[in-house]
């Protein structure tokens, strides 16, 4: 046999030569991908001065990212503004966007459920599973099974949301997580930009089935490279019961006062999320190209957006985005209502701006939060139970959102979501005052130096 062959001849020369088996075409082409945003300005320094098992996590989390936002800009873009196109009604896209929370309620029990499983497996083995669900859209033509759907991957897929914080916490230094956080994520965002006016046009050409399942197979692909981060191990801990931990958590004040004062104005984002499909389709009767060019323009923010609040979280804090996060949500707001009452599509160009530099200041802002507010032993605990208030924010706020649609038009649903926006904002530049990261504070004074500053 060859083999056999090849063998002997190396056995003659005294010696065995190893042969390396070749690279899948995918994986050369996967980690030519990779490479290619470790040269945009500023990220080739950072990651020169990685140690190596950190460019190692840098480089798997990038491959990840990459082909996840394949799946964004093919799948997540769309999936309102299908259920409306198929024949869903106000309430059924407010559940679109409902049941990709639910899952956010069963992650409280991820800590406790895959307490034996390293969370990088965890979560690469959950988004892998999830994404791939959303490949049944090729067989699927109305509104009420595709929410099942939904629902199917939300149940699967947001459980490794929250433990993705604790993934990130291990796998980083807190000085540089903010910067490699959003270079990972811009790589995505401008996957998204390239990508969604593509998959737009080939609906209008072949339908959403067949582009949702590309995108869904892409995404699978991307979570696997999750398998590739090799995270510092942290000190065994008794993970209490699931509801025993979120009332735990929700006695440290500086988590309370975190949460409640970044949803205030996150929820007016839930709130608007069904009129904004129902605006683009009835409003101005915008095609899945011309929303593809929007999300596109959306794109281009996000992924700058990733950047440059990457560096400022670095340099200042997560809370101190998620403040700015606030004052983009104003001008959101602000920019549909102007939109819709001057009849003018041109206007909402600066609102998807707005929209993509929001969506990377809050991505960046709520990852790099949590894992500074927490020590090691607690980022799942604060990380899910976060994800848990927000996804009963989720469920209810697209659907409060499509009440208030329904009774007072899109103008009045853009106009609470400004109110809340100006609330949360004040809240928010609070938090952000001053904040010190939990691993500068002396542990015993971790959560009583914090706490009295917000307790005045």
């Amino acid at each position: 046999m060859p083999w056999s062959a090849s063998c002997g001849r190396c056995l003659v020369r005294g010696r065995v030569k190893a042969r390396r088996a070749p690279s899948a075409p995918l994986g050369r082409v996967a980690a030519r991908v990779g490479r290619a945003p470790l040269r945009l300005p500023g990220i080739a320094e950072l990651n020169a001065g990685l140690a190596p098992d950190v460019r190692r996590n840098f480089r798997a989390t990038l491959i990840h990212w990459i082909l996840a936002g394949v799946f964004v800009g093919s799948v997540g873009s769309y999936m309102a503004v299908v259920v409306r196109r198929i024949g869903g009604d106000e309430v059924t896209v407010a559940l679109t966007v409902a049941v990709q929370f639910i899952g956010g309620i069963v992650a409280i029990a991820g800590p406790y459920l895959l307490r034996g499983i390293r969370p990088e497996r965890a979560v690469a083995a959950l988004w892998t599973v999830g994404r791939l669900v959303l490949v049944a859209a090729l067989f699927i033509e109305e509104a009420g099974p595709f929410l099942v759907m939904l629902l199917v991957w939300s149940l699967i897929a947001m459980m490794g949301v929250p433990i993705y914080v604790g993934v990130t916490q291990s796998a980083f230094p807190r000085r540089a997580r903010g910067r490699l956080i959003g270079a990972a994520q811009a790589a995505m965002a401008v996957v998204v930009l390239l990508v969604s006016p593509l998959a737009g046009g080939l609906m209008d050409a072949v339908g959403y089935g067949p582009v949702f399942a590309g995108g869904a197979v892409a995404g699978a692909l991307g979570a696997l490279a999750l398998f590739g981060i090799r995270a510092r191990p942290r000190a065994p801990t008794v993970r209490p019961p699931p509801w025993r931990m979120f009332r735990q958590t929700l006695a440290n004040r500086r988590f309370r006062s975190y949460t409640a004062s970044s949803n205030v104005a996150l929820f007016g984002d839930l709130l608007i999320q069904p009129t904004i499909a129902v605006v683009l389709v009835d409003t101005f009767d915008a095609s899945f190209t011309v929303i593809g060019v929007l999300a596109m323009i959306q794109g281009v923010t996000w992924a700058a957006g990733y950047l440059l609040w990457g560096a400022v979280s670095d340099r200042r804090s997560g809370p101190f985005v998620v403040w700015m996060s606030t004052l983009l949500k104003l001008a959101v707001a602000a920019l549909f209502i102007l939109a819709i009452r001057a009849d003018s599509l041109w206007l909402l160009v600066p609102a998807y701006a707005a929209i993509g530099l929001n969506f990377a200041a809050g991505d960046v802002g709520w990852q790099t939060s949590l894992a500074s507010l927490a020590r090691p032993e607690d980022v799942d605990a604060f990380a899910t139970s976060f994800w848990l208030i927000l996804s009963i924010l989720g469920i209810a706020g697209p659907l409060i959102g499509a009440a208030v649609l329904v009774a007072g038009g899109p103008v009045a649903a853009f106009a609470a979501a400004l109110g809340l926006a100006a609330v949360g904002s004040v809240l928010m530049a609070r938090v952000a005052h001053g904040f010190v990261p939990a691993d500068e504070l002396p542990r015993d004074a971790a959560a009583s130096a914090e706490d009295s500053r917000l307790a005045h």
